[in-house]
């Protein structure tokens, strides 16, 4: 992370994103502050914090949550959710980790949400977590093995959380199903029957809903374009949550 700091400091957009997020303060306060960013943590409970929060004071009415009476403090889940915008239905449950005085979790997230090595630098400096697309059948089983086993790595043996969507892809017609290929990837970082592998991620179902989908507008556009012909994502799209 200390590494990454240096080049997301040079990130075009990191003055624009600084403005957002702290509008009354210089740029160049907000980037000395940034420089003295010793941990993920402190990266998390200050800049990352005060970004989502910053979203929700400027883009909604508020945002509420309940559910965590049932949560443990002491114990490491696999939170595995619904999927409106990748970026946000994270991100979110993160906000109130912090605002609750909890660990943040790690989170899943597939590569085509990387467009760019900055983008890579600021998304692995927040905890996330790279899932391989694509590739041949076998490559792409060894990816997902991986990932399988480093899950199981975080929350049973680090105890740490973990967040994933529970299919490929945002869901477009509001049909929240979790996808049998994701329960079966979990059961492939264990060398223990399928049901204890399970039970092991002590996995929380979490549900988001927005009044309004924040990727609506694409999502629209998609779904009619696949209804004329094919679909091809224009450059940079991922990056806002494909």
């Amino acid at each position: 992370m200390r590494a990454a700091l240096p080049r997301i400091e040079q990130w075009e957009l990191i003055h624009q994103i600084l403005r957002f997020i702290y509008p009354p303060k210089p740029v160049e306060e907000s980037l000395e502050q940034l420089r003295k960013v010793q941990s993920v943590k402190e990266l998390q409970t200050t800049f990352m914090y005060d970004a989502i929060r910053r979203v929700v004071e400027t883009t909604s009415d508020g945002f509420t949550c309940s559910g965590f009476d049932y949560i443990k403090r002491d114990r490491p889940y696999l939170y595995i959710s619904n999927h409106r915008d990748i970026t946000l239905d994270a991100f979110l449950l993160q906000m109130e980790f912090i605002r609750r005085g909890r660990d943040t979790s790690y989170i899943v997230f597939g590569n085509n949400l990387i467009d760019s090595p900055l983008m890579r630098d600021l998304f692995l400096s927040n905890k996330l977590i790279q899932m391989e697309r694509g590739g041949n059948p076998m490559a792409f089983y060894r990816s997902l093995q991986h990932l399988s086993q480093y899950i199981h790595h975080l929350v049973v043996e680090q105890r740490q959380s973990v967040w994933i969507a529970q299919k490929n892809g945002r869901s477009k017609d509001g049909l929240d199903t979790t996808a049998p290929a994701i329960i079966k990837m979990l059961t492939l970082g264990s060398n223990k029957p399928p049901q204890q592998a399970i039970a092991d991620l002590h996995i929380v179902p979490l549900a988001i809903s927005y009044e309004w989908d924040p990727c609506d507008s694409m999502k629209a556009h998609e779904l009619f374009t696949r209804n004329h012909g094919e679909y091809h994502k224009a450059e940079g799209q991922a990056a806002v949550g494909q």
